[in-house]
């Protein structure tokens, strides 16, 4: 994602070119999406976890059905990724197509390319990228008999009783990663059919991605968009020093009066009595 920033024309005045470097144009106030911070996981990148995917694609016959679960942004790289290496496009419905359809004025580089990949036509191609809860014909067969099946649970089933498998992103460990798709491809090997994958993509950044692309920008303050209720403000009263170093030249006391403004008034909240 952060490389994909630094080749926007857009973007580049709001753009620091080296780590000490301020930007041409400083933003006041970026907002975070903190919901991974506190997390020590390390995620594969996101070229690992599409290698590691295709590779696992390639060991399926040519009449295998799959159903990508790419319902939310940032999933977009599947389908790229998968359209690049089987030379095919995904179908999807008309509302899905218009949904992954970036506005020209907005990214015009990338809106032709992505929208030449996809299709309405389920006909097509055996990659589908369909609503998932209103799937087209060819996907739902196999997906019902997916779900009835006890062999669910350990994504196993006999290649007699379905020909479609069910992509889906989630979050998995770099080293988990590496062990999952060694073990997918020997069970594909040995004649098992495994019905459901797994792609390592989270919605969620972790610390380092979120230091990376805050760095990017270098702006005046941050402030988070997600909260976990347990550390009871923790994780906000951290964040001044652990992106201190990814924000302006005098960065540091911006954040940190604001986040103290915060938690003063969520506290306040918190403690004074309710109405009656």
């Amino acid at each position: 994602m952060v490389t994909d920033l630094s080749k926007s024309s857009r973007l580049a005045p709001y753009l620091s070119g080296l780590e000490i470097q301020q930007p041409s144009k400083v933003l006041d106030c970026i907002y975070l999406d903190t919901a991974s911070m506190l997390g020590t996981q390390v995620a594969p990148s996101k070229a690992e976890g599409m290698g590691g995917l295709l590779e696992i694609l390639t060991s399926y016959s040519q009449d295998t059905h799959f159903f990508i679960n790419a319902w939310t942004w940032g999933y977009e790289d599947v389908l790229l990724r998968i359209a690049a290496q089987f030379n095919t496009k995904k179908y999807t419905l008309l509302t899905s197509l218009e949904n992954y359809t970036p506005s020209p004025s907005l990214v015009p580089e990338t809106s032709r390319p992505f929208r030449d990949i996809l299709t309405c036509d389920a006909n097509v191609t055996r990659f589908h990228a369909c609503e998932r809860f209103n799937q087209c014909g060819a996907i739902k067969s196999g997906v019902s008999q997916l779900v009835k099946r006890r062999a669910h649970r350990s994504g196993t089933a006999s290649p007699e009783t379905s020909k479609v498998v069910y992509i889906n992103p989630s979050a998995m460990a770099k080293d988990n990663w590496w062990t999952y798709t060694r073990d997918i491809i020997n069970r594909l090997r040995n004649g098992q059919f495994v019905d459901v994958l797994r792609v390592p993509l989270s919605r969620h950044s972790t610390l380092a991605k979120l230091q990376s692309f805050v760095g990017k920008f270098r702006p005046k303050n941050i402030f988070p968009n997600t909260l976990i209720p347990h550390p009871d403000g923790l994780d906000w009263a951290c964040l001044p020093g652990i992106f201190a170093g990814c924000l302006s030249q005098d960065g540091y006391e911006v954040p940190r009066t604001s986040t103290l403004d915060g938690l003063r008034d969520r506290f306040l909240a918190s403690t004074s009595p309710k109405e009656e």
